[in-house]
């Protein structure tokens, strides 16, 4: 290995290491990574509920940002409703959150589909 990628390579690793700082397993998973495992296993099962529920996929990249767009903004409407409710204080019931939390998965699976899914952005993908 060159001096100068492995003078990359370790910074990576330290920029990594905030973020898998606790070991859980011998697999190398740890208490701040399993988050992220356990999060993404929820975006992907939702990807594929949408998938299941939709099968058809638009090939136009407008209309399949505008799937995307309509989730993130549900979420940005929950938002908004949460801050006036509260009159911006950083206080929301648990229910109020868990629908948040609800409608920014679907937003990260769709994200997830237009990527994978939609064929205009694997000739995006394909071209330099």
């Amino acid at each position: 290995m060159t001096d100068k990628l492995h003078d990359w390579w370790q910074i990576i690793e330290k920029a990594k290491k905030p973020l898998y700082d606790t070991k859980v397993d011998d697999s190398g998973v740890t208490a701040k990574g399993m988050k992220e495992v356990e999060l993404a296993n929820e975006i992907i099962a939702e990807l594929e509920h949408a998938r299941s529920k939709f099968p058809e996929y638009p090939d136009n990249l407008i209309e399949s940002v505008v799937i995307m767009v309509e989730e993130a903004g549900e979420a940005l409407k929950l938002a908004n409703e949460m801050h006036q409710m509260h009159k911006g204080r950083d206080y929301a019931s648990a229910k109020d959150i868990l629908d948040l939390r609800k409608e920014l998965i679907q937003t990260a699976a769709m994200c997830m589909r237009m990527i994978l899914d939609s064929e205009c952005m694997q000739v995006v993908k394909n071209k330099p």
